[in-house]
Order: C-alpha cells, then sequence, then structure tokens
C-alpha cells in the first residue's frame, strides 16, 4: 500500500482492484504489507499513515475501498467456495481462458480490457460467477453470451440483499469501473 523506489504508490482504483481481485481468486482476506512510513524506511513513500502519524489521502482511498466491498461482497464470500478461476482477454496464460467449454449456459464473455472471471458455489449447491476488470486505469465494457434457455444470470450488490436479472442490462453488456466487481448468481432455468 506503498509506494517505492520508482514504484508510485497506488490509488484508489489499484487499492479497489486489489481487493477485488483477492476476493475472485478466493481470498477471504487482505493483509497490507506496509500501511505506516517510518523515518527509516528510506524509499517507502506515501502509505495511508505518513511517518508523523498522519492519515494521508491514501488512508481514506484504502478505507473507502474496504468499506464499499465490505458493504456490497464482504458477507457473500465468505459464504461462497471459490471453483476455479478463468481469464478473459488475456494472454498471459495464467489462467485459462472462460470460453463456451467452461459453464453450461454461459456460452463466452468478452471485455474490452483484461479481466479475470471465477466461479464460485454457495452452501445449497448454486453457483456465482465474479468478473473483476484487470485495467486500473479504465473501465471495460463487458459482455456475456448467455443461453436464455439454460440460464441466467442475477446481478447482485448488498451481499445479495439486492439483486436484478442481468437481462435488465441492455443485451447482458455492463460498463465497470477500474479495478471493478460484478457478481453473479447463476440460476438454472432448465
Amino acid at each position: 500500500s506503498s509506494g517505492h523506489l520508482m514504484f508510485t504508490p497506488p490509488g484508489e482504483s489499484e487499492y479497489r482492484w486489489e481487493i477485488n481481485a483477492a476476493a475472485a481468486l478466493g481470498l477471504r482476506g487482505v493483509l497490507w504489507f506496509r500501511l505506516y512510513d517510518r523515518d527509516i524506511g528510506f524509499g517507502y513513500y506515501g502509505s495511508p499513515i505518513d511517518e508523523f502519524g498522519t492519515k494521508t489521502e491514501a488512508y481514506y482511498a484504502l478505507r473507502r475501498c474496504q468499506r464499499r466491498f465490505l458493504r456490497h461482497f464482504g458477507e457473500i464470500f465468505m459464504r461462497l467456495r471459490h471453483k476455479k478461476t478463468y481469464s478473459v482477454n488475456s494472454s498471459r496464460g495464467v489462467f485459462p481462458p472462460f470460453d463456451g467449454t467452461v459453464r453450461p449456459g454461459i456460452r463466452g464473455i468478452t471485455a474490452e480490457h483484461e479481466a479475470i472471471a471465477s466461479l464460485f458455489e454457495d452452501g445449497d449447491g448454486r453457483e456465482y460467477l465474479a468478473l473483476v476488470n484487470c485495467s486500473t486505469h479504465t473501465h471495460s465494457t463487458v459482455a456475456f453470451d448467455c443461453d436464455d434457455a439454460a440460464c441466467r444470470l442475477i446481478h447482485l450488490t448488498n451481499n445479495g440483499a439486492d439483486e436484478s436479472p442481468a437481462g435488465d442490462i441492455e443485451k447482458n453488456v455492463m460498463n465497470v469501473i477500474p479495478g471493478g466487481l460484478h457478481l453473479f448468481r447463476i440460476e438454472e432455468t432448465k
């Protein structure tokens, strides 16, 4: 959470991406390597709390990101079991691509920028799809190619208290903010 030598301190988009990507990868917590600047920490700078004990803008950006995540996803992710993570629009080869063979009823996901898509399952056997925009600089338009006769995506916010069919989003296309996360429950329609 700090800058070091030639690496600039993270901003709100980077904090958001770190938290959201960690959740989408099935992690259940984040341990920040560095929150405080110290006089003897030469080369480190821009931490959420400076060497004088003052909360910086980074502190408030990190706090906003953590609180937003907890408000919308913190409780629900703790009830989910991570199954597998896939790549969308990536040539890195870290995760297999999300294509028509991954999940019956979802023929594919396309995105302007690199994203990760993960499948989860709850205690009742219902499946969930988490999608994170890996760009920390620009939004990404993401399209879901679903077979409506097989399943539909239900968009979840407020830890599942608010839900809406993803089909309400024009042609299953959504804009995802830099580092942003969207969570869907997959409902079988057959």
